[in-house]
């Protein structure tokens, strides 16, 4: 494999191998994960006084999905019963509340009231694979131009040009997933 995307927090791993998660849905949690540290990374250099939790960000990443644990069926079609329960499932294996919560925002990113946390999950979840969402981005940015007393025009080119480099690798990351996937 050419593209090796960031092993995921050893605390992630533990709970992976403690509640058997799939090989598959480990695979996808590493590689938004990767995704998220690539977009926390470029956040922190040019916004350095931009307030969030980067570790918040890169724990949600790496655990948002966990509720298809529940819903094996949904690891590789469609369903959203795994947002539903996945909170729930966290917070049984010992994952706090406030963490817990990624497993539902990471999909429910319209609703009101979520913090920059949530929407940079939602958004490492969808640009790992190189799907950019105008409405999503839009939330993102709105909320750094807010927590920076920038306008939102001088956010979006910097924002612009972090995902378009983290979607640039959005084919080796779909090249490592199918290998994960034919090796099952």
């Amino acid at each position: 494999m050419s593209y090796l995307p960031k092993q995921l927090p050893a605390e992630v791993l533990l709970l992976c191998e403690r509640i058997s998660a799939p090989a598959l849905l480990v695979a996808h949690l590493r590689l938004v994960h990767d995704a998220a540290l690539s977009i926390t990374a470029r956040l922190r250099e040019h916004y350095p006084a931009l307030h969030f939790s980067t570790e918040e960000v890169l724990l949600g990443a790496a655990t948002h999905d966990l509720g298809k644990v529940l819903h094996p069926e949904e690891m590789t079609g469609p369903g959203d019963r795994h947002e539903e329960s996945g909170p729930e499932f966290l917070i049984q294996q010992r994952l706090p509340p406030h963490l817990a919560r990624f497993a539902r925002t990471h999909a429910r990113w319209t609703d009101e009231g979520l913090l920059l946390e949530d929407l940079l999950v939602a958004l490492a979840d969808h640009v790992w694979k190189g799907k950019r969402d105008e409405h999503l981005e839009s939330l993102v940015i709105a909320k750094i131009a807010e927590k920076t007393s920038l306008e939102p025009w001088e956010v979006f080119a910097t924002v612009d040009e972090i995902l378009d480099e983290v979607a640039s690798l959005a084919g080796a990351r779909l090249v490592y997933q199918k290998q994960i996937q034919d090796s099952m």
